[in-house]
């Protein structure tokens, strides 16, 4: 008896999660169409086909929704960016690997990665700030490694590193905006491309030349 109360609860949670997760994508696709301030709770359930207070059960409002996707689109990037850090290379190869895989995933998130970029009037303090809280954790990885290119001498000192950190995820996120599969460049053009920006821009001239 026990281990079938146990199995159903199981179910019952696998199922939740499965159903929180079909949500968020339908609200993403939304929120990307149309824009967040224009998706309501009551679009969100149509598009599912759930009532309203099921929504409501499951994330309390249109901005939980919102707070779900902005943390589970940074658990997958933080993850990618540490498996990253984790790997042996060079410092230099290991930052080039950095931005690279960051803006393969932000393609392959798609709609979701969008969400950063989410600037509405709607947003209560409490959620600018999860958000500005996950957006800190992404600019404190790549200040600490540029800080570390800066001490080898590979960055050069006369960068300030704030700025320079700025300016690197700036570029990073700027595809986000305007890059339309089949209807722009070919991706890997704009990765090489984007890489290659931010690797002039960032690394002595010499050291970019050695490698080739």
């Amino acid at each position: 008896m026990f281990r079938e109360e146990v199995t159903n609860a199981l179910d019952v949670g696998m199922a939740e999660v499965d159903t929180k997760d079909r949500v968020l994508a339908a609200a993403v696709e939304l929120f990307a169409t149309r824009g967040f301030d224009a998706t309501s709770i009551r679009d969100i359930a149509k598009a599912m086909g759930m009532s309203i207070s099921s929504i409501y059960h499951y994330f309390g409002n249109k901005e939980g929704i919102l707070v779900a996707l902005i943390e589970r689109s940074s658990r997958k990037l933080m993850r990618e960016l540490d498996r990253v850090l984790g790997l042996d290379m060079t410092a230099l190869d290991k930052f080039e690997l950095l931005v690279r895989t960051h803006i393969q995933l932000g393609r392959e998130l798609n709609h979701e990665a969008k969400i950063y970029l989410v600037d509405s009037s709607e947003l209560t303090a409490e959620t600018r700030e999860i958000m500005r809280k996950m957006q800190r954790e992404v600019f404190d990885l790549y200040h600490d490694q540029l800080a570390y290119l800066q001490q080898l001498g590979i960055v050069a000192k006369e960068h300030d590193l704030r700025l320079l950190t700025l300016n690197v995820l700036g570029v990073i996120n700027w595809p986000l905006r305007w890059y339309h599969p089949g209807r722009t460049t070919p991706f890997d053009e704009v990765l090489g491309s984007v890489v290659g920006f931010i690797m002039r821009g960032a690394v002595r001239p010499h050291y970019l030349t050695d490698r080739s």
